[in-house]
C-alpha cells in the first residue's frame, strides 16, 4: 500500500527547503497505481504554473510519448525535473522518466554511505541520496519512515530549490553542477554500480 508516500516526499522537500512553496499535484491512487497521462497533465501544470523544481518520486516501465513531450516542456521553461531511479537494486528495468536526458536521477544510499541495497543504478543517475530509514511526515499526521529512491528524490529537489531561490536563472546543468561539486563518494556495493552511482553523495 502507498497510502502517505506523496505526503512524505512533500514532507521532505519541505524539511530540506522550507521557505518554499509546494505545489501538490496528486497522480498515484493509494495503491500507487497512476496513469501516465495523469502524469504529463502534472508535469504541465506544474510548469505552466510557476514551479521551478519537480520531484517525480514515481517511475514506469517504459517512455511513454505524453510524459516525454510534458518534460520537453517542463525543460523549454526552465524547470528543473528530479526522478527517483528505482528500486530494483540491480541496472534493468531502467526506469522512466529517470531514464530521460530532460531529468536528474537520484539513487538511494545508506548511513554508511553505501549505495543501498535496494537502489537501482545506471549511467543515466546524477547523484546519489540518503534513502534508507528516512523520517518524514506522514499521512492523517504524525511521522513514518520509509526506504527508497522515493525519499533520495525529494531531497535533491530541495537542494535544487534551495539554489533556485539564489539564483533563479540558473539551469538544470547549472544546478546539478553546483550540487555535483560538494558531494560526498558512495561506495559500490557490486562492480556493476561502478561509475553509476551519479557524481556522488548529496551533500548540501
Amino acid at each position: 500500500e502507498a497510502t502517505g508516500h506523496g505526503t512524505h516526499v512533500a514532507g521532505l522537500m519541505a524539511a530540506v527547503s522550507p521557505d518554499s512553496r509546494l505545489m501538490i499535484l496528486r497522480v498515484l491512487n493509494s495503491d500507487g497505481v497512476g496513469t501516465a497521462y495523469d502524469v504529463a497533465r502534472a508535469i504541465e501544470y506544474a510548469a505552466t504554473h510557476g514551479a521551478r523544481v519537480i520531484n517525480l518520486s514515481l517511475g514506469m516501465l517504459q517512455e511513454v510519448w505524453m510524459v516525454y513531450e510534458a518534460l520537453k516542456f517542463a525543460e523549454d521553461r526552465n524547470c528543473v525535473v528530479i526522478a527517483s531511479a528505482g528500486n530494483w537494486g540491480a541496472s534493468y528495468p531502467d526506469e522512466y522518466p529517470a531514464s530521460s536526458n530532460r531529468v536528474l536521477a537520484i539513487a538511494a544510499s545508506d548511513s554508511l554511505d553505501r549505495a543501498a541495497s535496494f537502489t537501482s543504478y545506471s549511467n543515466d543517475v546524477a547523484l546519489s541520496a540518503p534513502g534508507t530509514g528516512i523520517r518524514s511526515a506522514f499521512w492523517n499526521g504524525g511521522y513514518a519512515i520509509w526506504s527508497g529512491t522515493s525519499m533520495s528524490a525529494p531531497l535533491v529537489a530541495g537542494g535544487a530549490a534551495l539554489l533556485l531561490q539564489l539564483h533563479p536563472n540558473w539551469t538544470r546543468e547549472q544546478v546539478l553542477a553546483r550540487l555535483a561539486a560538494t558531494v560526498d563518494p558512495v561506495i559500490a556495493t557490486d562492480p556493476h554500480q561502478v561509475g553509476r552511482l551519479g557524481a556522488g553523495r548529496l551533500n548540501l
